[in-house]
Parts: structure tokens; sequence; C-alpha cells
């Protein structure tokens, strides 16, 4: 249920449903435990967006599984579905280094008791972490509109490879507002 624990998007400008994933220096928090009725509103939302239950795709040859994690009210009839999805690793169940997981934005508006596809069909993908990781997220009210933060980095061989990305879900776009990227190599 897209709500923010007074009602059914009943007005709100924004309301977040949970967090996901922190920044690395960050704890992490626990897992978003949806209710029931907001279990069944992301599972409507996804099959408006996919067709089905279960969504399966083929990228850079890695199978990918998304799964829906939030909704993300973004006016009083549109949110943003957010999903994740883990690279299968191969025949072994085992993914590489090089195998990266996916954490898709699609829009979705709410018609009646169900939702439909937004008519912007807005999407936004980022890759994640290796060993078909989905890259870490979090999403935060800043009182002027939900943003998405999203975190990705690698380390192999000494080196620390970062990138986090903000980005401002708005009504007919998901705008990135900042991109900031580390390095270090300890083994210079």
């Amino acid at each position: 249920m897209i709500q923010h624990r007074r009602g059914v998007l009943g007005g709100l400008s924004v309301a977040v449903m949970g967090l996901s994933g922190l920044a690395q220096a960050a704890p992490r928090q626990p897992p978003f435990k949806p209710s029931l009725e907001e279990a069944r509103d992301m599972a409507a939302a996804f099959l408006a967006v996919y067709g089905r239950p279960r969504a399966v795709f083929r990228i850079d040859q890695e199978e990918i599984e998304l799964r829906p994690k939030r909704l993300v009210a973004i006016t009083p009839t549109l949110a943003a579905l957010i999903s994740e999805g883990v690279a299968d690793g191969g025949p072994d169940g085992h993914a590489a280094h090089a195998e990266t997981g996916l954490l898709r934005v699609d829009y979705v508006v709410r018609a009646g008791p169900t939702f439909r596809r937004a008519p912007s069909k807005v999407r936004f993908e980022s890759r994640g972490d290796g060993f078909g990781e989905p890259p870490r997220w979090r999403v935060e009210d800043t009182g002027r509109g939900a943003v998405l933060r999203v975190e990705a980095g690698y380390t192999a061989q000494g080196c620390d490879d970062s990138v986090t990305e903000t980005y401002a879900l708005r009504p007919n776009r998901v705008e990135r507002l900042s991109r900031k990227t580390g390095h270090d190599c300890r083994n210079r």
C-alpha cells in the first residue's frame, strides 16, 4: 500500500516505503518488511509493468530475475516501483566478480484497486556491484520530494572503486542530481 502510515495516497506529495541498503560506511538497516497490503500493491504494480508475476531478463549474457522491493508515492496517483535483480551466476549458480545485478525504477499509476504503467513510461536502471549483486540503494524524503541514492563499488587486487549517485524521483522523469566517484589503490 502506498501510504505514509496515515492513508492511501491521501494527498501526500511524497510517501516513502522503507529503506534498503545504506552507504558502505553506514550501518545496515534491517530489511524492509511490507505489510500484506503493501506486498499486494507491489505485486500489482509489478504485474502492470512486466505483464507477469515473475520477470527474468538476459542482459549481457547474465540471467537476472527482478523482484519488486518498494513503491514510492510521487503524487497522489503516481508511484515509482523499485525492483532489484540478482544475476543467476550461470550453470553453477555462483556469480563471477564481473557479473552485476540490476536496480530498476518504473512509474505506475493507481487505477482503482490496481495499477497501470504510467503513460510517460519512465524507466531508470543502474547496474550493481560484482558477484551478481544489485547496487545498494535507499530512498529519502527530503521534504521537497523523494530522492533515490544509489551506491556501487568494487574491490580487486588492492584497489577500491566506487560511485554514488543521487536522483530526484520527479513526476515525469528520474533526474540525476549528483555523481561522486572514488578510486583508491593501496598497492601503487
